[in-house]
């Protein structure tokens, strides 16, 4: 691949077998050792001569890293343990990275011998008609996989070395078997990640996910009032209820996220809506621009709904100034933004090493209801189909997920920033707008600014 370094010196290679294996009672490996004390200042329990050998060069990686993103070390362990999803998947994480290293070399950004996080759609069934769904979610498929075959998908996934999984859909509480897929994926030691519209979830199904350990929730909502979420849901009184699934999730002590879709219709009440999630006790806000696939396609204008450059530039205001007033105890995450933070006026030595942007099909891919395999939640091409193929066999082979994985055959003007490793530009975009993931991304926030 054009942007790839190969590490073949057998020493380098040593020690990354050495930081990625598993030591003491607990059988956490060095690297994870050595993170635990940096982050939470740890013990140094179970260390043998190689995690003393190793402590000084990772910390020295850790502090470097947190510089060059703008970060100070009470920053990092603020985040690292206010949220307990990242200390379950530091290990997995660690190793995946390590083992990457030594199959792929250093690349930029790195490649990844599995993904971080699978989006598995286990059902197309919905109840709402939301407008801009990208899987124009409603019916049922006819065929879905079973029972039986999502089991296995699990089982694949943890055997490729996938960190978390994200069951999604449709709406995933329209499954009956929605509580066996949960209860067998923890089993097996992945960490659980579930995103719904919330309307479903009720006191009791709320005290059974916790029970069940899901790590994180995270609930679609588009607007601060019931007018404009249901407006855009398709479906009266789902904001009433999506509310409530939101304060039932709170209330068992489930971190709870919101994710929202901002568009003309809604973005007024931006700051509002970020009030409300706070005022639920909700851990994030997850922020997306749309993307026209799916429903979108023909519910929805791109042209005519999304954001204009002048309100770009107010939502930065206001998110700024929300993060100021709720940062202690919230996250603010809003992708195009972030994205263009990350990059402007920073080194790209590690923000394209270890974020990198876009994750289709490169720390990100998709599981569909009927097994096939996609890039991203948006990007609507089928690279595979795990009734046909093993998963390993899909993310190593596409020639899709080889391309996207490799930044050097970006196009146009996101082949020629200077960004494009730590960036990318978002390939759904690209690809819906020109039926090419490689060519530039029209939504690009560096033409706000």
């Amino acid at each position: 691949m054009g942007n790839t370094k190969k590490i073949g010196n057998v020493v380098v290679k040593s020690v990354l077998r050495d930081m990625a294996e598993p030591i003491g009672v607990r059988k956490k490996s060095r690297a994870e050792a050595i993170l635990e004390h940096l982050l939470e200042d740890k013990k140094k329990l179970e260390w043998d001569m190689k995690c003393h050998l190793y402590y000084l060069p990772l910390k020295f990686v850790m502090e470097y890293m947190s510089n060059e993103n703008e970060m100070t070390a009470q920053m990092v362990k603020k985040v690292y343990c206010k949220y307990s999803i990242f200390k379950k998947v530091l290990n997995p994480t660690l190793k995946l990275f390590l083992r990457s290293i030594e199959e792929y070399g250093l690349t930029m950004p790195q490649r990844l011998s599995a993904p971080l996080l699978v989006e598995f759609e286990i059902t197309n069934k919905c109840n709402l008609a939301c407008k801009h769904c990208y899987a124009n979610a409603g019916k049922e498929f006819e065929n879905e996989l079973s029972t039986k075959e999502a089991k296995n998908v699990l089982n694949q996934l943890k055997r490729a070395g996938v960190p978390i999984v994200c069951f999604t859909g449709g709406e995933p509480f329209l499954r009956k078997d929605l509580f066996e897929l949960l209860e067998y994926a923890k089993r097996v030691g992945i960490t659980i990640i579930l995103t719904t519209n919330g309307t479903l979830i009720t006191k009791e199904k709320a005290a059974k996910l916790k029970k069940i350990g899901v790590d994180y929730v995270r609930v679609s909502l588009d607007g601060s009032t019931a007018k404009t979420h249901d407006w855009l849901r398709g479906v009266p009184g789902a904001f009433d209820r999506t509310v409530e699934g939101i304060k039932n999730c709170v209330n068992e002590g489930i971190k709870t996220g919101v994710g929202t879709v901002l568009i003309n219709e809604n973005v007024h009440e931006l700051g509002d809506i970020i009030d409300l999630t706070a005022g639920l006790g909700c851990c994030d806000i997850n922020a997306i621009p749309l993307i026209e696939s799916g429903r979108a396609k023909h519910t929805l204008n791109k042209e005519f709904h999304e954001i204009s450059k002048e309100q770009k530039r107010i939502n930065e205001k206001i998110i700024t100034e929300k993060a100021e007033k709720y940062g202690n105890r919230m996250l603010l995450n809003f992708l195009d933004l972030d994205h263009i933070r990350k990059t402007k006026g920073f080194s790209q030595k590690f923000i394209g090493w270890a974020q990198g942007g876009c994750a289709a099909g490169r720390t990100v891919c998709v599981i569909g209801p009927n097994g096939e395999i996609r890039p991203c939640i948006t990007m609507r091409i089928n690279v595979g189909n795990i009734r046909k193929q093993s998963f390993g066999e899909i993310w190593k082979n596409s020639k899709v997920f080889e391309e996207l994985k490799d930044r050097s055959l970006l196009k146009g003007k996101c082949g020629s920033c200077e960004f494009k490793y730590s960036c990318g530009g978002c390939r759904a975009t690209a690809y819906e707008k020109y039926g090419d993931y490689l060519k530039y991304d029209p939504s690009c926030y560096m033409n706000f600014l």
